[in-house]
């Protein structure tokens, strides 16, 4: 049974995919006939451009060119922390199909409130020590453009695990692209988004694998463990935002929450259903517009009207780390 809903939902989430493509496909072709027609017009002798087809020229190159970049210093950074390990391959596509709508439906609020678009985004994605050491750890740049965030999450493929999965690893990551940033000067917001359906791996559990698979003599030769790497972050004020996909991270993700920097929110994430990607979509743009609204009262007011606007239908995450901060 739960097999059929698996893919009940997968082949649902293909058709909304290729339906997409469908679409960007006729506008494509639209757009070829419109170009074409104009040296004909010409030829012809027509004088003047239909106003329609100079206007379906334009309209298209605008969307094509559409542009996430601004001259502003970027004042908010997301760490999209993401298991990649063998039960995730729904997460991933879905991850790839929603994130230009994440920067569009985010950029749409900005623009409503006369803010400027200037945060980025990277994406990131752990697996376990079975891994080879350049699959463990993979990592896109700092992106204010959508597409190219899509061509890397285009090369993730679900892979690996052993149980209980390298967060640890994750986290050491966050911590060293917050040292980067730090070192530069740079005065703006940083958060990490971490979503996953593992809880990260005891020390025992690491001890074994890298013992098993030989990590000695890699650029992760040291011993790490996630209570370490968070402590790190909740010294310097790093809310690390949760999103479980299965009951058995539950407790784990929300101590990590719970744990890390100020303001941190946590919250189950129901990937596998047709409604995983829109919940997706909301629980990453909402992320980004508090951040880039400043946090705190503003925060909430932008998510609450984004929540007016592009209405999901989900559950409204906690704040996990109220009790502690």
């Amino acid at each position: 049974k739960q097999r059929c809903i698996f893919f009940d939902d997968k082949y649902q989430s293909n058709i909304e995919y290729v339906s997409d493509i469908a679409k960007d496909h006729e506008i494509a072709i639209n757009f070829l006939k419109n170009l074409f027609y104009i040296p004909l017009a010409s030829d012809n002798g027509q004088t003047a451009i239909p106003t329609d087809v100079m206007d379906g020229v334009l309209e298209f190159l605008k969307d094509r060119n559409l542009s996430f970049h601004t001259e502003e210093e970027t004042m908010s950074r997301t760490l999209v922390l993401m298991d990649a390990t063998g039960s995730m391959a729904t997460m991933i596509t879905k991850t790839k199909n929603t994130v230009k709508r994440v920067f569009t439906e985010t950029k749409a609020m900005l623009d409503q409130h006369g803010l400027s678009s200037s945060f980025e985004v990277q994406f990131a994605v752990y697996r376990n020590y079975n891994a080879p050491p350049d699959k463990i750890l993979q990592y896109s740049g700092w992106e204010n453009n959508p597409e190219n965030l899509f061509q890397f999450m285009d090369t993730i493929s679900a892979s690996y695990g052993l149980g209980n999965e390298a967060i640890e690893v994750g986290l050491w990551h966050a911590n060293n692209e917050f040292e980067k940033m730090s070192s530069t000067k740079d005065d703006k917001f940083y958060q990490v988004v971490l979503i996953g359906d593992m809880p990260p791996n005891t020390k025992e559990g690491i001890l074994r694998g890298r013992t098993r698979y030989g990590w000695d003599n890699t650029y992760l030769s040291k011993d790490l463990f996630y209570e370490s790497e968070l402590q790190k972050l909740r010294f310097s004020e790093v809310p690390v935002h949760t999103f479980h996909v299965k009951e058995d991270a539950a407790l784990s993700f929300g101590a990590i929450s719970k744990h890390s920097g100020p303001g941190s929110v946590c919250s189950p994430l129901d990937i596998e259903t047709s409604a995983g990607a829109e919940q997706l979509t909301g629980l990453l743009t909402e992320r980004i517009l508090n951040d880039v609204a400043g946090r705190g009262n503003k925060g909430k007011e932008m998510i609450d009207e984004y929540r007016k606007r592009f209405p999901k239908g989900y559950t409204k995450v906690s704040q996990a780390s109220a009790s502690v901060n």
